[in-house]
């Protein structure tokens, strides 16, 4: 699967109930064996970060989506910067 935050292809990972996207667990804020202790009934209604905070605090949609998009471009960073390290420790 592909992870719908960093857009990294994964072999297992979380779904979030509230905004369905398929997240790794690094992404996701959550450990895998801390998800699968969860057990089945609350692994099918775990909620991303994103989606706790917009139930918290319902008025701050504005925040969410800036965190949100400040996370992308945070792990798209990291992502060129081991593509660089690649890069020159083969010069």
């Amino acid at each position: 699967m592909k992870c719908d935050m960093c857009k990294n292809e994964v072999n297992d990972g979380v779904q979030c109930a509230g905004c369905k996207r398929n997240l790794d667990y690094s992404c996701a804020g959550i450990s895998e064996t801390g998800y699968r202790k969860l057990g089945p009934e609350r692994r099918a209604v775990w909620k991303c970060p994103q989606c706790k905070l917009l139930r918290t605090y319902p008025e701050e949609k504005s925040i969410t989506d800036a965190i949100h998009t400040t996370r992308i471009l945070m792990e798209a960073h990291r992502n060129d910067k081991k593509v660089l390290y690649m890069v020159f420790i083969d010069l």
